[in-house]
């Protein structure tokens, strides 16, 4: 078969990390927050896979099994709670998604 190429990168600056995000898209940053319950562990690490065939043509669709490209963050939540996390993801994509819109942290 073909080779398997992996590639591990950390990203520790929110502009990079914001850019990944505006890339897939409001409607699936918009999908993701009623998920971030399921989606976020208790070490406050958020998980979303993509499907890697659609991403190479361009189109990013989540997947959650099969050939994907997986996302992880660690969410800075201070102090270190599942809580606190849930709604400062949440906050960052409504406020990726709708700019204009009042965010309140949970």
């Amino acid at each position: 078969g073909n080779p398997i190429t992996v590639i591990d990168a950390n990203l520790t600056h929110n502009k990079d990390c914001e850019r990944i995000f505006k890339n897939l898209g409001k409607d699936i940053l918009e999908s993701l927050i009623p998920e971030l319950e399921d989606r976020i562990d208790d070490d406050d690490i958020f998980y979303m896979r993509l499907d890697k065939q659609r991403a190479v043509e361009g189109e990013y669709v989540l997947s959650h099994s099969g050939d994907v490209i997986s996302i992880t963050a660690k969410i800075a939540a201070h102090p270190a709670k599942k809580e606190i996390a849930i709604g400062l993801m949440r906050d960052y994509l409504i406020k990726l998604t709708r700019p204009d819109s009042p965010v309140v942290s949970q």
